[in-house]
């Protein structure tokens, strides 16, 4: 189980420097006999960006030898700061709204 937490947290730093709005690690649990694949607190910690704005979400894929994939969501994906952020702000600081209204 120490293999995958490092390999989870190596994903985690890796995934940091993607510029997408949602980012989802997933599991697949092919072997039924072992314990399900469970994160600790201190790698559900790093799941969350630095600057406090996003986190990436943590699925687990069962597959059972006599039924259908079962996905679970254990950390539900936080939208992470757009790129465009910065851009939208400063257009919409410039310019006004052309559009109105009516009842």
């Amino acid at each position: 189980m120490l293999g995958q937490a490092e390999s989870v947290v190596t994903l985690i730093d890796r995934f940091a420097s993607i510029p997408a709005q949602y980012k989802y690690i997933a599991a697949v649990d092919l072997d039924q006999q072992n314990a399900p694949f469970r994160l600790s607190d201190a790698v559900s910690e790093k799941t969350f960006a630095q600057d406090g704005i996003g986190r990436i979400g943590f699925l687990t894929i069962e597959v059972p030898i006599d039924g259908d994939p079962q996905t679970k969501v254990e950390i539900k994906p936080e939208r992470f700061r757009a790129a465009i952020a910065k851009l939208a702000d400063e257009y919409i600081h410039q310019h006004e709204a052309d559009w109105e209204i009516r009842a």
